[in-house]
């Protein structure tokens, strides 16, 4: 499977507020690889958490209003 497992993104979730891998408190990745290690990992990791982040930040500001 390449893509992120549920125990993967339930992880992650824990770090709504972070946008990038590299921003990541130590051996949370490793966590990861442990999990379930794909030659996109890293892609796939940047991808959900910068998508987590923009959602988060959307609807603190907003709180899910789009306003015209």
């Amino acid at each position: 499977m390449r893509q992120l497992t549920k125990k993967q993104k339930k992880i992650l979730d824990n770090y709504k507020n972070i946008f990038r891998l590299e921003e990541l408190p130590k051996g949370v990745f490793e966590q990861l690889e442990k999990i379930n290690d794909t030659e996109i990992l890293w892609s796939e990791t940047n991808r959900y958490l910068s998508d987590n982040y923009y959602k988060n930040l959307y609807n603190k500001n907003n709180n899910g209003v789009i306003k015209l």
